[in-house]
């Protein structure tokens, strides 16, 4: 499993739901005179299943069609450092490095009612990787979100 950052990240607005910060370290979060092992650089892949209704995704494609756009959601992702994000096998970009966050519009045909998986690819130059990654349907409800389901190898 992942260490979850005791506080939630600044800046997310979400309904119900609080997303973590994960990484592939139980020390990635301790002050760095508290960590017993620093790496140089760590990859680590962190990757979600989830399902999305057939109502949900409907939902979302009417609230998108409503605000005359394409997009039924939007995946945000925070890396610590670099992080690559794919929605069922296909890239949606390359996140900003910390503490910017990146915003990927998910088209409809990317987003799936039934089975779906995030993937994110991320490395860190100083430590272990960290990321925090919601995906927002366009209704603004909660898709998926970093916590105790997503796995990393």
């Amino acid at each position: 499993r992942y260490a979850s950052h005791p506080g939630s990240p600044t800046g997310f607005k979400n309904v119900g739901m609080t997303p973590r910060w994960i990484s592939t370290s139980p020390v990635a979060f301790a002050p760095i005179g508290q960590q017993f092992v620093v790496t140089l650089w760590q990859n680590a892949t962190f990757h979600r299943a989830f399902q999305v209704s057939a109502e949900q995704l409907q939902a979302a494609t009417a609230a998108a069609s409503a605000q005359g756009g394409t997009s039924v959601a939007a995946l945000t992702s925070v890396a610590d450092d670099v992080a690559t994000v794919f929605l069922n096998d296909r890239p949606l970009g390359q996140a900003a490095p910390l503490p910017s966050q990146s915003m990927f519009p998910t088209p409809t045909e990317l987003l799936r009612a039934d089975h779906n998986l995030i993937v994110v690819c991320a490395s860190s130059a100083g430590g272990p990787s960290v990321v925090v990654v919601p995906l927002i349907a366009a209704n603004g409800s909660v898709l998926v979100h970093t916590d105790a389901f997503w796995n990393w190898f």
